[in-house]
């Protein structure tokens, strides 16, 4: 769990990094300080990002049914426990 959690947060270092020095432009990724102020940047619909939002947040809501479900699977076939 260590191991995963430097990796998760290495990962979060390395993704701000980049989000704050390089911008996304039709040509490409660009440093931030190479874009014109002026400059028209792609942007997301309303329509794609509420797509996105309620796909991402199904997906959650099943995962989570999902291991809901599983749990009790598993409680309902272990065998009960005797006490000392």
């Amino acid at each position: 769990m260590t191991v995963l959690e430097v990796i998760v947060v290495l990962g979060f270092v390395v993704a701000l990094y980049i989000s704050w020095a390089f911008e996304a432009t039709p040509e490409g990724m660009k440093r931030t300080k190479d874009v014109p102020l002026d400059a028209v940047l792609p942007t997301w619909s309303r329509r794609k990002f509420t797509v996105f939002i309620v796909t991402v947040a199904a997906l959650a809501a099943s995962l989570l049914v999902f291991d809901v479900v599983r749990s009790r699977s598993k409680a309902a076939s272990s065998p009960p426990t005797v006490g000392p």
